[in-house]
């Protein structure tokens, strides 16, 4: 087989280009994992800030419903309250059997 032989200015200049070329590629390569660094903090601040948003929501959400159950408390014992002003001998019959209830249920152990 016959072998094309170059002269040496062909080679280094070939070198020289390939050299370049891969110099170029490492600067692209540094730049494209630098963008997807910054794209990668950005996604990640973003979720911060949702899960910051969701929390604050969630506990915006636990201390409305906290203050309605408080109120429907409230309410509950004001109208066993006046229940217990308008029938006090059913109120009084009530308490005592829930009291022999207990009584009885804590006596079996």
């Amino acid at each position: 087989m016959a072998r094309k032989h170059t002269n040496g200015s062909d080679a280094e200049t070939n070198i020289a280009d390939v050299a370049g070329q891969i110099e170029t590629l490492k600067a692209d390569i540094a730049e494209l994992t630098e963008a997807l660094g910054g794209i990668a903090e950005s996604k990640a601040a973003q979720a911060r800030q949702d899960v910051r948003q969701a929390g604050a929501s969630a506990r915006d959400r636990a201390t409305d419903l906290g203050r309605a159950a408080q109120e429907q408390a409230m309410e509950g014992a004001a109208a066993l309250s006046q229940t217990a002003r308008q029938n006090p001998t059913a109120t009084l019959g009530l308490v005592a059997a829930a009291g022999f209830a207990l009584g009885f249920l804590m006596a079996r152990k």
